[in-house]
């Protein structure tokens, strides 16, 4: 399901970058129009970091955010073919084709970490160690 959600959040991602940045994409409409082609990588292999945050002044709560490993070698690599769809009442941006290529086996463990970790509470800083997440939606 966390995995279901992070891939529409890639996907959602991607548009709203490409509409923003207003490249020149060719129109969706037939024949089938040429490729433009987009590729993100995303580190494979992941931590977890309990620390303190200051939301403002004099408010602070513990926050959990989830960060990449530094290994990038472990990737994942995910290419995007897209289009504008001018038949649309406000154009917009689709994906015609994606795909998604792991670079090689991930070099963290495949064991999900336990949160918090044991010995911790979510009331004081940690990290957990690096592993893998799945790379590509099945």
């Amino acid at each position: 399901m966390i995995e279901d959600f992070k891939y529409q959040g890639r996907r959602q991602a991607i548009i709203n970058t490409i509409t923003r940045c207003f490249p020149n994409l060719p129109p969706c409409d037939p024949p089938p129009p040429p490729n433009y082609t987009v590729e993100a990588r995303e580190s494979r292999c992941m931590y977890y970091e309990n620390f303190l945050f200051n939301k403002f002044t004099g408010s602070e709560e513990w926050l959990w955010v989830l960060r990449p490993c530094d290994n990038l070698i472990n990737a994942c690599s995910y290419t995007y073919q897209l289009c504008i769809d001018y038949s649309l009442p406000e154009p917009q941006v689709k994906i015609l084709y994606e795909e998604c290529t792991p670079y090689e086996p991930p070099g963290c463990s495949e064991q999900y970490p336990e949160l918090p970790p044991p010995g911790k509470t979510w009331e004081e800083p940690w990290r957990t160690e690096c592993f893998s997440r799945p790379c590509c939606p099945k």
